[in-house]
């Protein structure tokens, strides 16, 4: 039997229409919150729901700013090969540099100080006030550093650089707490972190 040309056209017109309402009302299905999407199995006539995905909320973290003090205090012995080499108007100065470590933040710090010297002991307190914003309740927040004692002479006094042409002695090392800790927590609510170190030069 043989269909006309315009009978076939019809045909395939009526089915891309069905096709295209198929299409229209699985899109409608989409992303409606008073539907459950899924889909029916043909050879079964069974519905199947797919999993529901609930949105999250995000939460938004407070941050704060953890302030405080952080005092270095350094009594450094000299040798007596160091006092035996110390001029007439020498001075012994000593630096800190602080690094913490907040919020995948790195923040540096530095502080210096004069010592007062005592028979063969050097003393110097280096105070570092900091303010560090952090995530209120965060954990492994720490800071650690490094310091540095100089004996120099400079005939220029003060107004002359520090050089390596005249440093007579210098120490340097790692600030260390008790038990070789060289981790500290960091203080917050304006209290103070003291560290006490006796270097020798």
């Amino acid at each position: 039997m043989r269909i006309s040309h315009s009978i076939a056209i019809a045909v395939a017109g009526i089915a891309l229409a069905g096709s295209a309402m198929a299409v229209a009302q699985s899109a409608n299905l989409i992303n409606k919150p008073d539907r459950i999407n899924g889909y029916v199995d043909l050879k079964t006539g069974m519905f199947h729901p797919l999993p529901q995905v609930s949105a999250t909320p995000e939460t938004t973290p407070t941050f704060v700013t953890y302030s405080g003090h952080i005092e270095v205090v350094l009594n450094t012995t000299l040798a007596g090969t160091t006092l035996n080499s110390l001029p007439k108007g020498y001075t012994i100065l000593c630096d800190v540099n602080l690094t913490g470590y907040v919020n995948d933040l790195v923040y540096e710090e530095v502080g210096a100080s004069p010592a007062t010297v005592s028979g063969n002991v050097a003393s110097c307190t280096v105070n570092i006030p900091i303010s560090w914003k952090g995530e209120s309740g965060g954990s492994g927040y720490y800071f650690n550093g490094s310091y540095k004692v100089t004996a120099s002479y400079a005939p220029g006094g003060a107004t002359q650089a520090l050089t390596d042409f005249n440093v007579i002695r210098q120490t340097t090392g790692v600030l260390n707490g008790a038990g070789g800790v060289v981790a500290f927590s960091i203080p917050s609510g304006g209290t103070t972190t003291t560290i006490a170190l006796d270097p020798v030069i």
